[in-house]
């Protein structure tokens, strides 16, 4: 009997060592992936400039900057899908608008459930749709064509929203180390300036 308790007692301390290594090696691998990104940033720093904050080697690195007169954050969020683990670039811009409205990604709406009903889908861009009250013009000189070639240089991404105080734009990260690098940051940051531009 007593050697059947130490064998019991043998198998739960190997299991217990096993967790343990599991929880160091995917915190490793976690400091790994965001210390990647956060050297991403950093060269996006000595581009611009900015500040990046960080918290400890395991926490997300956040982005912020004054640029061209725009007060830009840049972090990140993850969310559990059917699929797996998500991971989303977010960008913000504190900009004051005069209306609001919503583009995003029919497909990213359908997969998250959410009714596409209130959603006008664009007729050059069917992969969106823009959700705005009543019939408001949102462009300065009905420029279309240009908001449209916007949106296009901004593809793929989640949710694009205009509210009266700022931007808030998203976008899936399917590799967080390739997808933080310049140029993209920067050519993304440039289009929704340009963005910014057309829209009321």
């Amino acid at each position: 009997m007593i050697k059947g308790i130490i064998n019991n007692l043998q198998i739960i301390i190997y299991i217990f060592l096993i967790l343990i290594i599991l929880f160091i090696l995917v915190n490793y691998l976690r400091k790994l992936q965001w210390d990647a990104v956060h050297a991403n940033l950093v060269k996006l720093e000595d581009e611009i400039g900015g500040k990046i904050l960080r918290k400890s080697m395991l926490s997300r690195p956040v982005y912020h900057h004054k640029y061209k007169e725009n007060d830009i954050t840049i972090n990140f969020s993850s969310e559990r899908t059917k699929k797996g683990r998500s991971n989303y670039i977010n960008f913000s811009f504190g900009n004051e608008f005069k209306n609001t409205f919503t583009i995003s990604s029919i497909q990213w709406l359908e997969e998250r459930e959410e009714s596409t009903a209130e959603y006008e889908v664009f007729e050059k861009l069917q992969e969106y749709g823009i959700r705005k009250k009543d019939k408001i013009n949102i462009l300065k000189k009905s420029n279309e064509e240009n908001f449209i070639t916007i949106l296009k240089n901004l593809d793929p991404f989640n949710y694009l929203f205009v509210g009266h105080t700022g931007i808030l734009f998203e976008r899936k990260c399917e590799n967080l180390a390739m997808d933080t690098k310049n140029p993209k940051l920067r050519n993304t940051i440039d289009t929704l300036i340009e963005l910014i531009k057309v829209i009321k």
